[in-house]
């Protein structure tokens, strides 16, 4: 059992020729963190300049409040950088000193300016945050993370014997869903591809030891939509919990790790070593759905149930990625067709979610989303064991034939 999450987990190594392409991503990932604050400076300046350019009487009228929002929002935007360092400093502590993140830290070029690909991911970590480890993100949360823990707890229902069993959250994000399984008893692994992700889930297993102790403003940047200045610099205190109080080894008996890497082939080589596979606003990050099908029976034991709920919003429906982007039915009887059984479908077609919705903003997206519960049989991987009994009863029963 580990306090801090096994970045190894259950994951394949990596081939050493993809060593160099991880190294450039993570270091892209770690310039867009180290650069939010004059990213966030470059932003203010352009409006400092729009300003300028009214004419002299809209300019009086607004200058005292810009300038002075201007002042507040560059405040916020420098507590905000302190704490993404914090992120990036935490992060030593999960790898090694000849891993790929240490390499990545090591060749940082501190004056490349990040692409704005990835100074949005820095600005949606954020959010992510909020989403995942504040109070005003619960409602969030219990949107979408509460069905499923439902169907664990009635899968699962003496907790004392949960320990055994093995859980696997998909696209785990900033890990409060597998925090809450470990807080239920269960022995959780959670995969992550995003190093954005990664670094700030670790970040708040590790490093938060005490409810509300930090303060981040992760709508600074939301210069539409505001309903007010104060809104936009709104402070979120975080986290809503203590996170370290699932984390003490000596005691609890069940297990937590992480895996980081894409989730199709960081389990590559491993078969039948979970219990459950859980996919939250997961399914729809395929570009080949059947892909994560044909893996997650994979590593499903016998028995094994896999619990979904989100939309589909199909992350490459734009891209020229050659994408399968299938409708709910469809999905439902693709997965039926590798085997499994629908024990639960759900269409919430009026009970919306949200994902990173800032609830002060005259704006919010609202998904409804999907829920199954669907099982692979223990039946299906008998088949040919029965065979073989019934083979060797229709022996038994001629020779006996024959004797007399």
């Amino acid at each position: 059992m580990e306090t801090q999450p096994n970045m190894n987990g259950e994951c394949s190594k990596e081939p050493e020729n993809d060593v160099e392409a991880e190294v450039e991503v993570i270091s892209e990932v770690l310039s867009a963190m180290l650069y939010y604050e004059r990213h966030a400076a470059a932003k203010f300046r352009r409006q400092a300049k729009a300003l300028k350019s009214l004419d002299d009487a809209d300019r009086k009228a607004l200058t005292p409040t810009l300038s002075s929002h201007f002042r507040e929002a560059l405040r916020c935007a420098a507590e905000n950088q302190k704490f993404l360092d914090q992120i990036i400093n935490c992060g030593r502590v999960i790898f090694d000193d000849n891993s790929n993140y240490i390499k990545a830290m090591d060749g940082l070029n501190h004056g490349k300016v990040p692409s704005e690909h990835y100074m949005s991911k820095a600005r949606s970590t954020l959010r992510q945050i909020v989403r995942d480890w504040s109070e005003e993100g619960r409602p969030e949360r219990e949107s979408c993370y509460n069905r499923v823990l439902e169907a664990m707890r009635e899968i699962y229902p003496e907790k004392h014997e949960r320990y055994d069993v093995k859980s696997l959250v998909c696209g785990s994000g900033l890990a409060r869903l597998n925090w809450e399984l470990l807080k239920d008893g269960f022995s959780v692994t959670g995969n992550e591809f995003s190093y954005f992700m990664i670094l700030a889930s670790n970040f708040m297993l590790n490093a938060c030891k005490e409810k509300e102790q930090f303060t981040i403003y992760p709508y600074l940047l939301d210069f539409s939509n505001c309903w007010s200045y104060s809104d936009a610099l709104r402070p979120v205190k975080i986290p809503d919990i203590d996170p370290s109080s699932q984390l003490d080894n000596t005691s609890r008996p069940n297990s937590f790790s992480m895996c980081a890497g894409d989730f199709v082939t960081a389990f590559e080589g491993y078969e039948q070593i979970f219990d459950t596979v859980i996919t939250v606003f997961f399914i729809d990050t395929a570009v080949n759905p059947f892909k994560y099908i044909q893996t997650i029976k994979r590593l499903l034991k016998p028995g094994g149930r896999w619990i979904n709920f989100g939309p589909l919003t199909y992350h490459f429906e734009d891209s020229e990625e050659d994408s399968i982007e299938l409708p709910f039915d469809l999905l439902l009887e693709q997965i039926k067709r590798y085997g499994f059984e629908m024990e639960i479908v759900e269409e919430n077609r009026d009970k919306p979610s949200y994902y990173t919705k800032n609830p002060w903003s005259m704006l919010g997206y609202q998904y409804l989303c999907g829920f199954f519960q669907a099982r692979l049989p223990v039946a299906m991987e008998k088949k040919e064991d029965e065979k073989i009994v019934e083979n060797n009863d229709v022996t038994k029963k001629r020779t006996s034939e024959q004797m007399n």
